[in-house]
């Protein structure tokens, strides 16, 4: 198979913005690291949403002051939270095997991170630091990653279909079994990825 056949529209430019990422990053990076207490009780409140209704939603993106904010519109889950790790430092948890569906993953700094056979689907994970993250296994469908640094990642066998990788890094990344269609890649990095 082709490169531009595995990553639609990789041959493309991505959009220009005014992001100011070097300021969202230091703001994530720098952030206090959700404890493992505070994740547990994010996941409940989460888990509850999803029961009730809060699936089937869909993602605006804006940028303000040279910063990225998501909102997920339609949801009619009045029971529990959902999942928001905006501007957040996660690099002291593990996200293996979970449902995180329609999470809200904006800005986090979470390199070397493992989210191996989770299920993240319609999450969104715009600008977001995942420098050598693990997703062997999960299911990405429906996944935003614009302007996401995520070089050196295991994308083996995972779901990507529907995926937005718009100006993402995917320098070195490994994408062997994985599955791209419908997604797209525009002004995406791809150096040396094997697929």
């Amino acid at each position: 198979m082709e490169k531009t056949e595995f990553f639609p529209l990789s041959e493309q430019p991505g959009s220009v913005t005014q992001l100011n990422s070097e300021l969202m990053h230091n703001m994530s990076q720098e952030s206090e690291p959700v404890s493992s207490s505070k994740f547990g009780e994010i996941l409940l409140q989460h888990k509850l949403f999803l029961e009730n209704g809060g699936r089937g939603g869909s993602w605006q993106t804006m940028e303000l002051a040279g910063l990225t904010l998501s909102v997920y519109t339609k949801s009619s889950s009045t029971v529990g939270k959902q999942a928001s790790f905006l501007n957040s430092n996660l690099s002291l948890l593990s996200f293996i095997e979970m449902n995180l569906e329609c999470c809200d993953f904006t800005n986090i700094y979470c390199p070397n991170g493992r989210f191996n056979r989770s299920n993240l689907s319609n999450s969104i994970f715009i600008d977001s630091v995942l420098i050598n993250a693990d997703f062997l296994g999960a299911n990405l469908s429906g996944c935003d990653f614009s302007r996401a640094q995520m070089m050196n990642c295991s994308f083996i066998g995972a779901n990507l279909s529907s995926c937005d990788f718009e100006n993402c890094d995917l320098s070195n990344s490994n994408f062997l079994g994985a599955t791209t269609s419908g997604s797209r890649f525009p002004g995406a990095r791809l150096d040396n990825v094997i697929f």
